[in-house]
Protein backbone atom coordinates (compact mmCIF):
# COMPACT_ATOMS: atom_id res chain seq x y z
CA UNK A 1 0.00 0.00 0.00
CA UNK A 2 1.52 3.42 -1.36
CA UNK A 3 0.02 7.09 -1.55
CA UNK A 4 1.83 9.92 -3.30
CA UNK A 5 1.17 13.07 -1.63
CA UNK A 6 0.16 16.43 -3.09
CA UNK A 7 3.59 18.29 -4.63
CA UNK A 8 5.86 15.79 -4.11
CA UNK A 9 6.75 12.64 -6.46
CA UNK A 10 7.94 10.56 -3.89
CA UNK A 11 5.47 7.52 -2.88
CA UNK A 12 4.85 7.07 0.87
CA UNK A 13 4.52 3.54 2.40
CA UNK A 14 4.29 4.13 5.85
CA UNK A 15 0.95 2.68 7.43
CA UNK A 16 0.42 4.80 9.92
CA UNK A 17 0.71 8.15 7.40
CA UNK A 18 -1.82 5.88 4.76
CA UNK A 19 -3.87 5.19 8.04
CA UNK A 20 -4.09 9.12 8.69
CA UNK A 21 -4.58 9.87 5.22
CA UNK A 22 -7.67 7.47 4.99
CA UNK A 23 -9.22 8.67 8.05
CA UNK A 24 -9.18 12.15 6.79
CA UNK A 25 -10.33 11.10 3.23
CA UNK A 26 -12.75 8.15 2.56
CA UNK A 27 -13.18 6.56 6.15
CA UNK A 28 -16.00 8.44 6.92
CA UNK A 29 -17.88 8.23 3.61
CA UNK A 30 -17.21 4.09 4.15
CA UNK A 31 -18.66 4.41 7.72
CA UNK A 32 -21.72 6.06 6.35
CA UNK A 33 -22.26 4.11 3.58
CA UNK A 34 -22.28 0.97 6.17
CA UNK A 35 -24.58 2.09 8.43
CA UNK A 36 -27.70 -0.74 7.87
CA UNK A 37 -30.81 2.25 7.51
CA UNK A 38 -33.30 -0.02 7.30
CA UNK A 39 -32.71 -2.24 10.16
CA UNK A 40 -32.14 1.18 12.39
CA UNK A 41 -35.69 1.74 11.16
CA UNK A 42 -37.48 -1.21 11.65
CA UNK A 43 -35.88 -1.13 15.60
CA UNK A 44 -37.19 2.55 16.27
CA UNK A 45 -40.26 3.39 15.88
CA UNK A 46 -40.15 5.74 13.17
CA UNK A 47 -43.32 7.72 12.23
CA UNK A 48 -42.00 8.62 8.30
CA UNK A 49 -40.41 5.64 7.38
CA UNK A 50 -40.16 7.11 3.84
CA UNK A 51 -37.64 9.55 4.68
CA UNK A 52 -35.25 6.92 5.65
CA UNK A 53 -35.37 5.35 1.87
CA UNK A 54 -33.07 8.24 0.52
CA UNK A 55 -30.50 7.26 2.76
CA UNK A 56 -29.90 3.89 0.70
CA UNK A 57 -28.80 6.55 -1.85
CA UNK A 58 -25.45 7.06 0.32
CA UNK A 59 -24.65 4.03 -1.10
CA UNK A 60 -23.67 5.48 -4.71
CA UNK A 61 -20.92 7.42 -3.02
CA UNK A 62 -19.38 3.68 -2.71
CA UNK A 63 -19.11 3.05 -6.86
CA UNK A 64 -16.45 5.08 -7.59
CA UNK A 65 -14.44 3.81 -4.88
CA UNK A 66 -14.66 0.01 -6.69
CA UNK A 67 -13.97 0.92 -10.13
CA UNK A 68 -10.36 2.38 -8.20
CA UNK A 69 -10.20 -0.91 -6.32
CA UNK A 70 -10.19 -2.88 -9.28
CA UNK A 71 -7.82 -0.93 -11.73
CA UNK A 72 -7.91 -3.49 -14.90
CA UNK A 73 -4.95 -1.28 -16.24
CA UNK A 74 -2.55 -2.38 -13.59
CA UNK A 75 -3.81 -5.88 -13.18
CA UNK A 76 -2.45 -6.26 -16.90
CA UNK A 77 0.49 -4.83 -16.50
CA UNK A 78 1.22 -7.26 -13.66
CA UNK A 79 0.67 -10.21 -15.40
CA UNK A 80 2.38 -8.59 -18.15
CA UNK A 81 5.55 -8.36 -15.57
CA UNK A 82 5.25 -11.78 -14.74
CA UNK A 83 5.13 -13.53 -17.61
CA UNK A 84 7.90 -10.87 -19.13
CA UNK A 85 9.91 -12.02 -16.25
CA UNK A 86 8.73 -15.96 -16.66
CA UNK A 87 10.47 -15.94 -19.86
CA UNK A 88 13.30 -13.92 -19.25
CA UNK A 89 14.29 -16.85 -16.54
CA UNK A 90 13.46 -19.99 -19.31
CA UNK A 91 15.64 -18.13 -21.46
CA UNK A 92 18.43 -17.77 -19.29
CA UNK A 93 18.15 -21.07 -18.05
CA UNK A 94 17.34 -23.12 -21.37
CA UNK A 95 19.32 -20.55 -24.27
CA UNK A 96 18.30 -23.21 -26.60
CA UNK A 97 14.20 -22.03 -26.32
CA UNK A 98 14.93 -18.63 -27.41
CA UNK A 99 14.37 -19.69 -30.82
CA UNK A 100 12.13 -21.88 -30.57
CA UNK A 101 9.27 -21.36 -32.96
CA UNK A 102 7.26 -23.87 -32.23
CA UNK A 103 6.28 -23.20 -28.95
CA UNK A 104 5.08 -20.11 -27.61
CA UNK A 105 7.17 -20.15 -24.37
CA UNK A 106 6.16 -15.98 -24.00
CA UNK A 107 2.81 -16.88 -23.41
CA UNK A 108 1.45 -14.51 -25.51
CA UNK A 109 -1.95 -16.64 -26.02
CA UNK A 110 -2.23 -16.94 -22.13
CA UNK A 111 -1.60 -12.82 -21.73
CA UNK A 112 -4.63 -12.27 -24.42
CA UNK A 113 -7.14 -14.74 -22.42
CA UNK A 114 -6.09 -13.28 -18.78
CA UNK A 115 -6.59 -9.63 -20.56
CA UNK A 116 -9.97 -10.95 -21.75
CA UNK A 117 -11.07 -12.32 -18.40
CA UNK A 118 -10.25 -9.35 -16.35
CA UNK A 119 -12.33 -7.39 -18.74
CA UNK A 120 -15.14 -10.29 -18.60
CA UNK A 121 -14.27 -9.61 -14.54
CA UNK A 122 -15.07 -6.07 -14.89
CA UNK A 123 -17.91 -5.98 -16.56
CA UNK A 124 -19.65 -8.42 -14.81
CA UNK A 125 -19.04 -6.52 -11.13
CA UNK A 126 -19.76 -3.36 -13.21
CA UNK A 127 -23.12 -5.21 -14.36
CA UNK A 128 -24.07 -6.28 -10.70
CA UNK A 129 -23.22 -2.79 -9.39
CA UNK A 130 -25.82 -1.22 -11.55
CA UNK A 131 -27.96 -3.21 -11.40
CA UNK A 132 -27.68 -2.81 -7.18
CA UNK A 133 -27.72 0.88 -7.84
CA UNK A 134 -31.15 0.72 -9.73
CA UNK A 135 -32.68 -1.56 -7.90
CA UNK A 136 -32.08 0.78 -4.76
CA UNK A 137 -33.48 3.76 -6.95
CA UNK A 138 -36.63 1.80 -7.49
CA UNK A 139 -37.53 0.81 -3.96
CA UNK A 140 -36.94 4.87 -2.99
CA UNK A 141 -38.69 6.59 -5.81
CA UNK A 142 -41.54 3.76 -6.71
CA UNK A 143 -42.95 3.10 -3.31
Amino acid sequence: MEFTPENTTTKVRNHFLIAIKYVKGKFFVDLLCLIPFNFISMLKDVENKEDLKFFFLIKILRLKQGDLIFNERQIKSYVKQLLAKRLTNLIKNKPHLANDQLNDNSKISALIIIKHVISIVKMFILIMTLSYFVGIFWLVFCE
